[in-house]
């Protein structure tokens, strides 16, 4: 991770290409890019590893991002990728937690990150602007709450299925208590 230097004007015009960010005042925006840092990440780099506790949050501004979950048996699951202007980390401003996945720069990725401390800052200072976080924050966090639900309805539901598909395996696995034919119904015996 590199610290990226950029004019705030820039910067600030970047930010207000951010659809949750466009509702905030040029003021407001020039306080969240000093309250903020932008880094770039290499291919690979980890931003996030899962069961660590994160105090950040990202809004990445070009790039990828891949999110990544271990999962049955030490398998890698593809949770999802992350392009311009996704977020990741809205958990991490509310409270400590251990994070959920890990989250990597799937190629090279500028990311502006805002910890804890300075959000809690940020929107002591602009409540409005914090108002307008705290909303995009709650949405984003139920939107991935429901697709987690839809997700596990249809696991459960494919794991129903399994079941009977196992059941129906069994029934045609030699039952080891009867006799097993070895002829044919078209041969006869002698």
């Amino acid at each position: 991770m590199n610290v990226v230097e950029i004019p705030l004007p820039l910067l600030c015009s970047e930010l207000s290409s951010v659809s949750f960010l466009s509702c905030i005042s040029q003021e407001e925006l020039e306080a969240l890019a000093q309250f903020s840092q932008l880094c770039s990440f290499d291919e690979g780099e980890v931003l996030i590893a899962e069961g660590t506790i994160n105090v950040n949050f990202y809004i990445l501004m070009s790039g990828s991002l891949e999110v990544v979950k271990q999962g049955k048996w030490n398998k890698r699951v593809h949770i999802a990728t992350l392009r311009n202007h996704a977020s990741v980390g809205e958990s991490a401003l509310l409270e400590d937690e251990l994070s959920t996945a890990t989250v990597s720069a799937a190629e090279d990725s500028i990311v502006l990150i805002l910890s804890r401390g300075q959000f809690k800052k940020y929107i002591n200072a602009y409540p409005k602007a914090g108002l307008v976080m705290m909303t995009y924050i709650v949405f984003s966090l139920l939107q991935k709450l429901r697709s987690a639900n839809e997700e596990l309805a249809d696991e459960r539901s494919m794991e129903f299925a399994q079941e009977y598909l196992s059941a129906m395996v069994d029934m045609f696995q030699p039952d080891e208590n009867s006799e097993q034919a070895t002829d044919r119904p078209d041969e006869k015996s002698n």
